[in-house]
């Protein structure tokens, strides 16, 4: 199950990758340049694995899989959100692509 986790927490950091990238896009294209803005991979990729197993963990001791449940909501509530705000950024991308916004 700890390596589910782990799954789990390198896939909402490609989430929040892409989320990072668009948001500077649209920040770049409001300040008149190209929108080519990129993201870091370090440290969100090892701390993440870490956080996601280390919430887990006391949690599992405390009662049996807790912390699974837990971290599996978790991931469950922050890809909506960041999936919420990706789409709503994006639609304000395509928006200046199109020169509706000024």
């Amino acid at each position: 199950m700890y390596l589910f986790l782990i799954v789990l927490s390198v896939g909402s950091c490609f989430l929040g990758f892409i989320l990072e990238c668009v948001r500077g896009n649209v920040v770049h294209v409001n300040n008149g340049r190209e929108p080519n803005a990129g993201a870091a991979i370090f440290p969100a990729i090892p701390l993440t694995q870490c956080f996601y197993v280390a919430v887990a963990w006391p949690l599992n001791m405390l009662s049996s899989n807790l912390g699974f449940f837990v971290v599996i909501a978790y991931f469950i509530v922050a890809s909506a959100i960041k999936t919420y705000h990706y789409v709503k950024l994006n639609k304000e991308l395509k928006a200046h692509d199109q020169g509706r916004l000024t």
